[in-house]
């Protein structure tokens, strides 16, 4: 890619994408985020490929074209079975083995056979534990607002729900959900279109499609969805 140097003053930074510098936000100067702080876009030395900018106390958005994956299905999976495991490896420092067994405790409440429906007491929210991955997750996040009206935080490892949510009648949403339905609602926002490496080549349709074709793992929901879920109400002490 076509990169350009960012400087603050005559501090230099970092490297900033070219590509990500032309395209609008919303209609706002351009913010970045380089070297864990945000940075407003004051000027572009195209000649000499720099980019001058000053602190911002606004959230800049990453310096690059594209996002993260988050964790797959496997990499997650692959959490569970550490955190519900009791293995301690002998190759491990003595600090590694005193970090692990406090997570450990942290999440004892996880079952190891099938998914876990967490139901925090004191904290008053409520976790479904799949071990999905992040994309499978924003899926079934995104499938649940629109289809049901159940508001939800997804990330790689669970979904997050809201105080309001009841865990008898959530338990009973979560089994009615097919592969089939949460494949024909899924659409994708303009964040997740504009992170489609050469998305302006394609038409809005086949953004879509190709999306889908990218993001939906029909074994992998099949899966899902037919593992069965625990509850387990969690007070702080644990």
């Amino acid at each position: 890619p076509s990169m350009l140097t960012a400087f603050h003053g005559t501090h230099e930074l970092g490297q900033v994408e070219a590509g990500y510098l032309v395209r609008s936000q919303d209609g706002a100067p351009s913010r970045i985020a380089l070297g864990g702080r945000s940075w407003l876009v004051r000027e572009l030395d195209w000649p000499a490929r720099r980019v001058y900018v000053e602190p911002s106390t606004d959230r800049g958005r990453g310096a690059w074209i594209g996002s993260g994956q988050g964790l797959s299905h496997f990499i997650a999976g692959a959490v569970k079975q550490v955190l519900t495991s009791s293995t301690v490896s002998n190759l491990w420092s003595t600090r590694a083995q005193s970090t692990l067994e406090k997570i450990r405790h942290e999440f004892s409440y996880l079952k190891a056979d099938g998914h876990t429906l967490a139901v925090h007491r004191d904290h008053r929210k409520i976790e479904w534990f799949n071990f999905a991955g992040g994309v499978t997750n924003e899926l079934l996040s995104s499938h649940l607002a629109k289809t049901i009206g159940i508001t939800c935080q997804a990330n790689d490892l669970a979904l997050s729900f809201s105080t309001d949510a009841d865990a008898t009648k959530l338990l009973e949403q979560l089994k009615t959900l097919t592969t089939n339905q949460i494949e024909d609602s899924a659409t994708f926002d303009t964040q997740a279109i504009e992170a489609l490496k050469f998305h302006e080549c394609l038409p809005p349709p086949l953004q879509q499609s190709v999306l889908k074709a990218r993001s939906v793992n029909r074994d992998l929901l099949n899966g899902i969805l037919s593992t069965h879920t625990t509850p387990v109400y969690v007070s702080e002490a644990e």
